[in-house]
């Protein structure tokens, strides 16, 4: 699978202390923000970290979740679903700006497949 992007998104209840520590402290430019999420990322333009207000709707995890930024979601889906692993079906988000799916790896972690679109 190769990626683009990888980003972890955190649900905090300190979402404006988060996200000055992703400026200030780890030197991130603010890639994308939203009313409940901001992602952050890094000089490499590869990896970031993405905070979300804990009462916010932008995640379906409960606290960490993985996304990862990729070129062929729908193929990827189908293998993910082929294999047990998806847990929705591919769709559009016209408020977040991506097309996504999320799935579950054999432990139960979320992870999201998604593209910018």
């Amino acid at each position: 699978m190769k990626t683009e992007k990888m980003i972890v998104y955190f649900r905090v209840d300190e979402f404006e202390k988060c996200c000055e520590f992703a400026s200030k402290i780890l030197g991130f430019a603010s890639f994308k923000k939203g009313e409940n999420c901001e992602i952050f990322i890094d000089d490499s333009g590869y990896s970031g970290l993405g905070y979300c207000r804990a009462q916010g709707e932008d995640t379906d995890s409960g606290g960490c979740l993985v996304s990862f930024a990729v070129e062929d979601v729908d193929g990827l889906h189908l293998k993910f679903k082929e294999a047990g692993y998806a847990i929705t079906e591919p769709k559009e988000s016209a408020r977040h700006g991506v097309y996504h799916f999320y799935a579950a790896d054999p432990a139960g972690n979320t992870l999201e497949l998604m593209r910018f679109v």
